[in-house]
């Protein structure tokens, strides 16, 4: 280590050669502390010392990448090493992740990383080529990180690149090196066992830095389909369209489970009105799903033995009007503390209205639409619209006809 006016004792090279001897700077400068200038200044270091040993290949040289806390076995580098012996265009290759901890959060991200590690680089490793090797245990191909370091290294200049660059360092890694035309391969023997978050605002802090960075590189990728199928051989069309469908179905995704949650809502307050015998609907799932369906598949004869019980099933569905008309409807009850509907007044007057007009019971009243709601007097939009949801939860009912052929039927 030597500094401009002192002179310090020359330090002993270590035993693969590496030349410990660092020179300071005469001042202050602002210091890059990001985890990528750190890796960026230790594999520019490898590089170096390697391009400066000509008895080294390229092609013999790779990167372990492993955090100070992971848990691995020689067995588990060997087999990836493998992989890349075994491929020339192989530029990575990752393992399989085991998290080590207890507790609620830790049996969460067990679950988290087998459904998003082991199952999505599985299938990405089928369909094409796995898009993050993770740092926590990978191996490297030198040639290929000595390709892209220069691209790398570069600062970020718009707030895009601050998403793909630094908040993901490995994931942007790798999107380099597929753009490169280079393949990353998932090996599911290799296994580690890293030491994941156990608090929460710790498990929240790499979330965010990791949603984030997954999809700008992912946007990334998309944006520049057509050159990425052109220069690397393993992404195909079919792999594009995969990770478009994961991208949008991670973007819908919290819009849908409020959906899900809120139409859920509405129903429990919709059946809380209605008030409908779980009986009738019982009935009518009943015969939708096996009657109709068995109706449609057995032949003439079955059919024609069968009429009779269909009948029989619709005689057992019928129900007066009285009877088919909830609580609230016949004697006028307030509906607003139900939350959706205003307050009823004269609902008392309608069974005697269906009844005077021919709709006595729901045989005829299955049928019926807004225009007829509106002939009998239920004008209200609020109570057509009502009632029109009830009979929507109504069989269709149909009469059978026989039109004579001779003067003798």
């Amino acid at each position: 280590m030597s500094t401009k006016g002192t002179q310090a004792p020359q330090a002993s090279a270590l035993p693969n050669g590496l030349d410990p001897d660092l020179k300071m700077p005469r001042k202050r400068k602002p210091v890059k502390n990001k985890k990528r200038w750190s890796q960026v200044m230790y594999m520019s270091y490898v590089l170096d010392f390697l391009t400066r040993n000509p008895i080294t290949k390229d092609e013999e040289c790779f990167v372990l990448t492993t955090d100070a806390d992971v848990d691995f076995t020689p067995e588990s580098v060997a087999t990836q090493l493998d992989l890349m012996t075994r491929d020339s265009t192989v530029g990575a290759v990752c393992a399989r992740t085991h998290p080590m901890g207890n507790g609620p959060l830790v049996w969460y991200q067990t679950f988290e990383y087998a459904i998003g590690h082991w199952f999505q680089k599985a299938a990405e490793h089928v369909l094409g080529s796995v898009l993050c090797a993770l740092g926590c245990f990978s191996v490297y191909r030198c040639r290929a990180i000595k390709e892209i370091l220069h691209i790398y290294a570069t600062s970020v200049e718009h707030a895009s690149d601050f998403l793909t660059r630094d908040m993901g360092e490995d994931r942007w890694l790798c999107t380099l090196m597929v753009q490169s035309g280079w393949r990353i391969e998932y090996c599911a023997v290799s296994e580690n066992k890293p030491n994941c978050p156990r608090e929460f605002e710790e498990f929240y802090k790499q979330r965010r830095r990791w949603i984030a960075s997954t999809i700008a590189n992912l946007m990334l990728i998309l944006q520049e389909w057509r050159v990425i199928t052109r220069v690397n051989q393993g992404i195909s069309v079919l792999f594009i369209l995969n990770q478009a469908l994961l991208l949008f179905s991670t973007l819908i995704s919290p819009g849908t489970v409020i959906l899900v949650v809120a139409g859920t809502r509405e129903k429990k307050i919709e059946s809380s009105i209605t008030k409908e015998p779980w009986q009738r609907q019982v009935k009518f799932w009943f015969k939708k799903i096996f009657l109709d369906k068995f109706s449609d598949t057995s032949g003439s004869s079955e059919s024609e033995d069968s009429g009779s019980s269909e009948v029989e099933d619709d005689i057992a569905l019928l129900f007066s009007v009285e009877d088919w008309l909830p609580d609230e409807l016949k004697c006028g009850r307030d509906l607003d503390k139900f939350g959706s509907y205003s307050v009823i007044h004269g609902f008392r007057q309608y069974a005697q209205s269906f009844r005077y007009h021919g709709f006595d019971n729901t045989m005829f009243i299955s049928g019926m639409n807004e225009k007829e709601l509106k002939d009998i007097g239920i004008k209200t939009e609020t109570h057509k619209q009502f009632i029109l949801d009830q009979i929507e939860l109504l069989p269709a009912f149909e009469i059978e006809y026989h039109v004579p052929v001779s003067i003798k039927e």
